[in-house]
């Protein structure tokens, strides 16, 4: 993945995009936060081979920023916040790649609740893109 961003502020991005997905039915749920560590540690991977992030540390993560996002992306200028997050994703290829994770997130539950779907459209509209493919959330899962 190449870009002008520091990789540690990119996977924070990423991180925060996964974690916004997970709160964005106002739940957590725990499969949702197994899809969460589990679309973290890929990216991380991805983003920065030579560190390693276990679940324990993302879970961590998780709760210490939770109550932020929840309320950025929830409160007056919760649209601006997501459609901000969303545009530190410029490269193509993972802006594909997270986007399959968020649809996994998303409906590893059974379910695509109205607010998810709104994210995922929303991230659609950010990224110019379009549903991620079959094998592209293979990739992912």
């Amino acid at each position: 993945m190449s870009g002008t961003q520091p990789v540690d502020a990119l996977f924070e991005s990423v991180a925060t995009i996964f974690a916004m997905t997970v709160l964005a039915d106002h739940r957590v749920r725990d499969e949702e936060l197994i899809e969460f560590t589990h679309a973290a540690m890929i990216h991380n991977q991805l983003l920065r081979p030579k560190t390693i992030l276990t679940r324990r540390r993302l879970l961590q993560w998780f709760e210490t920023h939770k109550d932020e996002i929840d309320a950025s992306m929830h409160g007056d200028a919760g649209d601006d916040y997501k459609r901000r997050i969303l545009s530190y994703i410029t490269d193509q290829a993972l802006q594909r790649s997270v986007l399959s994770s968020i649809f996994t997130i998303s409906v590893c539950d059974y379910e695509l609740h109205d607010e998810e779907r709104d994210f995922i459209a929303t991230a659609l509209k950010v990224w110019n893109a379009s549903m991620p493919r079959p094998d592209e959330v293979d990739l992912v899962a």
